[in-house]
């Protein structure tokens, strides 16, 4: 089974939370003008946070366990 990872580099994340308006299952929140997880399990494995992302700053991928 593959669990989905999803890695911020938070020196790149500009803060303007474009991510976190367009997760659909809201696993991402801001805090300090910085993203963060919420809750992986409510992530829905859309990638727009990953699209969205301006700065480049969120990958989302799956790893084999």
């Amino acid at each position: 089974m593959a669990a989905i990872i999803i890695a911020i580099d938070h020196d790149l994340c500009s803060g303007d939370g474009l991510c976190v308006e367009n997760c659909t299952g809201r696993a991402l929140a801001m805090k300090d003008n910085k993203v963060f997880i919420l809750d992986l399990e409510r992530c829905s494995e859309c990638y727009y946070c990953e699209s969205v992302c301006s700065s480049g700053a969120i990958r989302v991928y799956r790893e084999e366990e």
